[in-house]
């Protein structure tokens, strides 16, 4: 080709045909074999050569433009993808349906396939294959389209939007858990939307964040205390929440106390705690976690710290009291309540001179007896003990006297009488879970309130190896004299009080020497003759002075009962009676009045039920309750008549008595008689003499249902009935044991344990219960899970006493059938208490800082397992409770040869000021 276009005609060379490569094809021929071959065809190889150039240059293109239009899509809304072109030809066609046949693969049959082995193990559990779904698993109807072939099986996005369901990744393992925990969630923020008052939903949605940190750590990878963290975390987020519409609600806040405590350090959650305090300086808990944030610190507990910080919430306290910002009696009740606890530190701390020289000048201070001005102290010139001056503050309201009263006794350890959880919440004495350190906390189980025996073997096992120094009970030095202290502390108190006061504490008197015959007929306590004629004189000096109150004579009868003289307690109920020449108990103007003299008669119907003459005291029974209702005096059997007489009259009274708005009642009436209670329970015995225990429960259902409508405020008196309901289906039962009731019982229980978790009386019963035989009642991992939902440290110790009580039953009582040997080192039932134990004493219980569970554990490991294991357990029991003196003392029966370390930490600790005579007893052994 030339570069100027003038010479291009000349010098271009003519296209030539080479003739001589037609020529050279001439070999290819053959002349005795020759092929027709039409010229079209070589044409159209030649065509189709080029066209096949031509669609492998658009095939690229189309790939170049497939990938630019990955990124393209997801911008654009609208499909702009281009359909194919139609087929040219017909040698190859694109495939457009879907077909399975091309993802399968044509198996060998048999006997050509070859055999695998595989073998699985026992101990493995063998898995099914996982199923991988494709994508094909959707039926994805054909478009009907009549303009060919071509556009069969064609989908566009607005089909795959209106009829094909949204994919989810169904192969993960938890994804049924995950939808049902988001709906469980969405549930929670409707009800709590709807309802932001609702303080059970609150705790609720919080305990849900258990369940949704046990999924993560399942099917999520991560740290587990960095999850423990984010879930603490999420539930501090929605208990702020919920403090915004509730801000002054007790069990919210106390449950984001329990929540930090549970998870940040020491240091870290005393400066959070510093903050709240100082922002609301009223707030009790905030104060609670402040102190116990340093009393419960391994590295930070020391007495003098403690104290100042007691002495420091204290006055912050008595300070808002005398500016008047919030109510007096509010502020006075905490004073109180941190009261209590300064006095159980002081207590298990071992500092007896701080804690008797401290309740000493509280009673003198508050409750002190009136004297002559000749004898009269002068106020100004009375001096208080440096060491207790700035923890003594006046109590001014007149209400708080008697819980003031309460509050010194129980320190003293004189348990409560009867203990019930209504009771305990009223005085303030139900949230610290470390105040169980003794024994004597349980003694209320050998009170007897109703016709039944709930006396237990293990429980007077175990009331002579856990008593801590100083005690009445177990004989040591000391034990007469501080016995004979408390009972006089008791007889000045009474003197010093008056009114319903002076009766409240008069029968709690009587009936803790009620509880110490009951303990020294059974072989528990030991008292010299001397002490016993001591205190059958003051009692008789007593109802000599209260002539007319026909309480203490009731208590009185009660305290001849126990010490067997059972025709005694009734003569001295039925002379009570002639007081009041039968006048009708509804007719009676007085309120007082009335609950007394119908409280004689409940006691005189539940004596009889209690005699070994049955029949004969069955019907005396029955005629108490027709002359409480009609007012009759009855000899011999009642007729069918006058039973319906007083039927109607019961059944009269007591709805009277639930249309009437039931008063508010005050802690000082939970030890004295209660009319509307006391003639439900009349009206319940009735039906249960004439009808049977079944109309007997049906009226007390009714009944507590009408009070849950009606007056949802009743705790106490719901408390009682329910008492009443157990102890009526408890005793059918051990009077009818085939009758089937024990699930009907199982199940009361159940929902008063719910209700009232502090009512010894209900836990003394589901303990008994497991006593009668292992296969009656319910199954220990029932009771384990009522008892552990409860929150509170007493049922926790009661499910270890049943635990124990078990195990004791089946190595004294079972034998194994091959051997002929009995259970005595069974070691499923130690590992069950192990792991009973391991679990009461873990970070998100309650009890991991209850001083008498640490020592039940470590007693169980001292006679089950080796000493290392005890070893280890005792310095976690001393981490979580490092100012529990008895810890320490327990040290010299558990690792005695790390004796020297252990004084290290007393003196660390300065917990030992002195030492009782106990203590010296095992010193010298």
């Amino acid at each position: 080709m030339s570069l100027f276009p003038a010479y291009a005609t000349e010098n271009e060379p003519k296209e030539t045909v080479n003739e001589n490569s037609k020529n050279d094809e001439a070999w290819l021929s053959l002349s005795s074999f020759t092929i027709d071959v039409e010229p079209s065809i070589a044409g159209r190889c030649n065509t189709l050569s080029v066209q096949s150039g031509a669609s492998s240059s658009k095939y690229n293109q189309k790939l170049d433009s497939k990938r630019r239009k990955r990124k393209e899509k997801r911008q654009h809304k609208e499909d702009t993808s281009k359909t194919p072109p139609a087929n040219i030809w017909d040698d190859f066609q694109i495939d457009k349906t879907r077909i399975k046949q091309y993802l399968s693969v044509d198996t060998i049959s048999r006997p050509s396939v070859p055999k695998y082995r595989r073998t699985f193990s026992i101990f493995k559990k063998r898995r099914s294959p996982r199923k991988f779904k494709r994508y094909y698993r959707l039926n994805l109807e054909k478009t009907d389209d009549k303009s060919g072939s071509d556009n069969e099986g064609k989908l566009v996005k607005k089909d795959l939007s209106n009829k094909v369901p949204k994919v989810e990744n169904e192969n993960f393992t938890g994804f049924k858990q995950e939808e049902d925990m988001t709906q469980t969630t969405a549930f929670y923020n409707r009800s709590l939307a709807d309802d932001p008052n609702n303080v059970d939903m609150w705790l609720k949605y919080i305990r849900f964040q258990d369940m949704v940190y046990q999924f993560e750590k399942t099917y999520r990878k991560g740290s587990i205390a960095k999850g423990q963290r984010v879930t603490a975390e999420r539930k501090l987020a929605i208990l702020d929440k919920g403090l915004t519409h509730l801000p002054y609600n007790e069990r919210l806040l106390r449950e984001r106390l329990n929540i930090c405590v549970s998870v940040y350090p020491a240091d870290e959650l005393h400066e959070q705690l510093n903050k709240l305090v100082d922002k609301e300086q009223g707030n009790i808990i905030y104060w609670q976690g402040l102190i116990e944030s340093r009393q419960c610190s391994m590295s930070h507990c020391n007495t003098p710290t403690v104290i100042n910080l007691y002495v420091k919430c204290l006055s912050t306290l008595h300070q808002l009291r005398r500016s008047a910002k919030l109510e007096k009696v509010i502020l006075e009740e905490n004073i109180l309540r941190m009261l209590y606890q300064c006095g159980l530190f002081l207590k298990q701390s071992g500092l007896f001179e701080l804690l008797w020289t401290l309740l000493r000048l509280y009673l003198e201070l508050n409750i002190s007896q009136d004297r002559s001005d000749g004898e009269c102290e002068d106020p100004q010139r009375l001096v208080f003990p440096e060491d207790v001056a700035e923890l003594i503050h006046p109590i001014t309201m007149p209400g708080n006297t008697f819980k003031l009263t309460a509050t010194i006794l129980t320190l003293l350890k004189i348990p409560l009488l009867p203990c019930r959880h209504s009771t305990m919440k009223n005085l303030g004495l139900d949230y610290v879970p470390w105040a169980l350190d003794s024994i004597e906390t349980v003694l209320p189980i050998f009170l007897n309130l109703y016709p039944i025996d709930l006396t237990n073997k293990l429980f007077i096992n175990y009331s002579q190896k856990l008593t801590v120094g100083p005690q009445y009970l177990k004989p040591l030095p000391g034990q007469e004299h501080f016995l004979i202290f408390i009972l006089q502390i008791i007889k000045n108190c009474v003197d010093s009080l008056t009114g319903y006061e002076k009766t409240a504490v008069s029968v709690w008197w009587l009936r803790f020497q009620r509880i110490l015959y009951v303990l020294e007929s059974q072989g528990l306590v030991k008292m010299p003759n001397s002490l016993k004629k001591q205190m059958k004189s003051e009692i008789k000096t007593l109802l000599k002075k209260e002539a007319n109150n026909v309480v203490l004579y009731k208590e009185y009868a009660l305290l001849e009962q126990d010490l067997g003289n059972i025709e005694s307690a009734i003569n001295i109920l039925t002379t009570t009676l002639t007081m009041y020449n039968d006048t009708l108990v509804d007719t009676m103007q007085e309120l007082d009045t009335k609950a007394a003299v119908c409280s004689v008669y409940r006691t005189l119907v539940e004596l009889h039920l209690n005699s070994p003459l049955k029949i004969y005291n069955k019907q005396q029974a029955l005629n108490f309750l027709i002359k409480l209702s009609l007012g009759k005096t009855i000899t011999g059997e009642s007729t069918e008549d006058l039973l319906n007489e007083t039927a109607l009259k019961f059944k009269h009274i007591t709805l009277l008595l639930l249309q009437k708005e039931f008063q508010p009642i005050t802690t000082v009436q939970h030890f004295l008689p209660h009319f509307a209670s006391d003639w439900i329970i009349c009206n319940a015995w009735f039906l249960y003499l004439t009808k049977g225990v079944i109309d007997c429960g049906a009226f007390i259902e009714n009944t507590l249902s009408e009070m849950d409508e009606k007056y949802p405020e009743t705790v106490w008196e719901k408390e009682v009935l329910y008492e009443f309901y157990v102890a009526v289906l408890f005793k059918n039962c051990l009077e009818n044991s085939g009758a089937g009731l024990f699930k009907i019982l199982d199940d009361v229980l159940k929902r008063s344990i719910e209700q009232y978790p502090n009512n010894i009386f209900l836990l003394s019963v589901l303990a008994k219960e497991h006593t009668i035989n292992c296969c009656l009642g319910q199954s220990f991992w029932k009771v384990k899970n009522i008892l552990m939902k409860t929150g509170h440290a007493l049922p926790n110790l009661f499910l270890v006493l049943i635990a124990n009580q078990k195990v004791s039953d089946i190595q004294e009582n079972w034998i194994d059938t091959f051997t002929g040997e009995r259970f005595t080192e069974y070691v499923g039932l130690k590992n069950r208490m192990l792991s009973l134990f391991r679990t009461l004493t873990s970070a998100n219980m309650c009890t991991r800082r209850c001083g008498l569970i640490w020592r039940l554990y470590l007693q169980f490991l001292h006679e089950s397992f080796d000493p290392t294991l005890c070893r280890n357990v005792y310095y976690c029991a001393v981490e979580e409770c490092p100012w529990l003196k008895a810890l320490y003392i327990d040290a010299a029966i558990y690792i005695p040869a790390e004796l020297p370390q252990i004084q290290d930490l007393l003196i660390e600790k300065q917990l030992r000021l002195h030492v009782t005579p106990e203590e010296l007893n095992i010193m010298r052994n």
